[in-house]
């Protein structure tokens, strides 16, 4: 440097800062860019564990052998869903008369501890679980009564037809008069909160 052209010295001198910040630039900014994108992929891999660990512990707080969908026995979910089976026959295209559930039966008593635990019973529900029935009567043509027992059949709640009676309507043919009887599972609850029909 010392035997070097003022000139030069001088021109170098100018341009060497501006030199060395623009190669930190192409450098050090594609970098840091990488390193916010790790960081923000880290974020959302933290996000989705998390999910994943609440997801998890809900399905390990489920009963070991689960054999019947059920949901929790409320005045709530009673409400729901009549309403819902209401608002499905209304959907169809047919006329609601009525419709009404009767009350869960009363859980057993618990086995004393220390007795003889009774042997299940096939085909019989869980201990933990009740059927609640409910029945609907509605009027409406064939293809109204054929709607609505199809998106019932295909409704995400679990319930199972135990009665069906189609009899002609009140102005007669070829309106139909139907009468329904579902039943819906729910989990057993304490004894003072069993909903009342």
């Amino acid at each position: 440097m010392r035997h070097m052209h003022p000139t030069l010295h001088r021109w170098l001198t100018i341009l060497l800062p501006p030199i060395a910040l623009l190669t930190c630039c192409f450098v050090m900014v594609p970098r840091h860019n990488k390193m916010r994108q790790a960081a923000k992929s880290i974020t959302e891999a933290q996000a989705g564990i998390k999910d994943y660990l609440v997801k998890l512990k809900a399905i390990s707080d489920l009963p070991r052998d689960p054999r019947v969908a059920s949901l929790p026995a409320t005045k709530q979910e009673q409400t729901d869903f009549l309403r819902g089976l209401s608002a499905l026959c209304s959907r169809t295209g047919n006329r609601l008369l009525t419709v009404n559930a009767l009350s869960a039966p009363p859980a057993a008593p618990a086995a004393a501890v220390g007795s003889p635990v009774p042997p299940p019973v096939e085909g019989a529900l869980p201990p933990d679980v009740l059927e609640i029935k409910s029945t609907i009567i509605f009027e409406g043509n064939f293809r109204s009564l054929r709607a609505f027992l199809a998106t019932v059949q295909q409704s995400y709640r679990l319930v199972s037809l135990s009665d069906c009676r189609i009899g002609p309507g009140q102005d007669g043919f070829p309106i139909l008069q139907t009468t329904l009887s579902v039943s819906r599972y729910v989990d057993v609850p304490p004894a003072s909160a069993v909903p009342a029909a």
